[in-house]
């Protein structure tokens, strides 16, 4: 009888001890996620929860700071989730704080980012809706990187393709083993530099007379801001063309003259028809001005002797001093 009660009592201290450890176990648990502790209610808004469910974690600037409550759905693409925020954080947490849906890790639970805001703003009082962010979906990112994969098969192809092209290109290898191009392609750099200056140099002088012409400098400015000048111009032209007009007609009256006077010497019987026509009297003339040449060049002998004289050496030379004075 007496161990049984022994037994009795052992067995009851178990329980209460077990009961005891269960509560204590069962409060950590619940303090963890804001069960027993004091909290306010936050709201927020997304399209998609990407897996977030009641009871994922909710951080403030990477510090726990609350637990995801109940999740409704208001329409076809509103999703709002309340948020129970330890009430120590109620004056931390402002109205323009921004939410985000993050990763526990890799592969980790979904959790709720609250970014606090750059800019200043009120307190967040409960039930406040603050700035939901949608973040880059796993699957998307998966999706994109398959289309980007495909994409760079497709670039690897091509490249492939072009590589070949090459290897079988005898002109291209022939161009890069060339020993010449490199000073060719130096040269040609150089008079492309060359001609690069003169063109600058030349673009300055066409500057520099546009702006003289602007200016009225130089003739060519002048008669293009002169309008005087340019009225005088246009009645020289116009006299230019009279005395053109008046000009033809005296070369056609002379025209006729020589034609006239053409037709008298060979036709005509006047003493300069005569002269031209009639060989004899032409050599007689000619055999007349040889004698007078022939006369003139004695002359100028005998006068020459007559200089070197002594009978009229005095004269002469008084004749030269008489002429260098004067």
């Amino acid at each position: 009888m007496g161990n049984k009660s022994t037994n009795n009592l052992k067995l009851g201290i178990f329980v209460i001890a077990g009961l005891l450890v269960l509560v204590a176990f069962l409060y950590f648990i619940g303090k963890k996620r804001n069960m027993f502790g004091s909290t306010f209610l936050l709201k927020v808004q997304f399209h998609n929860v990407q897996g977030l469910m009641p009871g994922n974690n909710v951080r403030y600037a990477g510090i726990q700071a609350g637990t995801v409550g109940d999740i409704f759905v208001q329409g076809d693409t509103i999703i709002e989730v309340e948020m129970n925020i330890v009430s120590s954080l109620k004056n931390v947490i402002k109205s323009n704080a921004v939410v985000s849906i993050g990763t526990d890790g890799i592969v980790g639970n979904k959790v709720l980012n609250i970014i606090p805001a750059k800019i200043s703003g009120s307190a967040a009082s409960p039930g406040t809706f603050l700035i939901g962010q949608e973040s880059f979906n796993t699957e998307d990112l998966m999706n994109m990187l398959g289309g980007a994969n495909d994409d760079l098969s497709f670039i690897m192809k091509d490249l492939r393709t072009t590589i070949q092209r090459f290897n079988n290109s005898k002109g291209f290898w022939e161009l890069i083993n060339s020993e010449t191009i490199a000073s060719d392609l130096k040269e040609s750099m150089e008079n492309l530099q060359q001609a690069s200056v003169k063109i600058n140099n030349m673009s300055g002088s066409l500057n520099e007379i546009v702006a003289d012409l602007k200016n009225g400098k130089g003739s060519a400015g002048r008669i293009l801001r002169d309008t005087q000048l340019i009225f005088q111009l246009e009645q020289t032209a116009q006299q230019l063309n009279g005395v053109g007009g008046e000009a033809k007609s005296v070369v056609e009256k002379l025209n006729g003259l020589v034609d006239d006077v053409d037709h008298k010497i060979n036709n005509g019987n006047g003493p300069i028809s005569a002269v031209l026509n009639d060989k004899e009297m032409t050599n007689s003339i000619k055999q007349s001005l040889d004698n007078i040449e022939k006369g003139t060049r004695a002359f100028e002998a005998n006068m020459e002797a007559l200089k070197h004289n002594f009978l009229f050496r005095g004269y002469f030379k008084k004749l030269e001093k008489r002429e260098k004075k004067q």
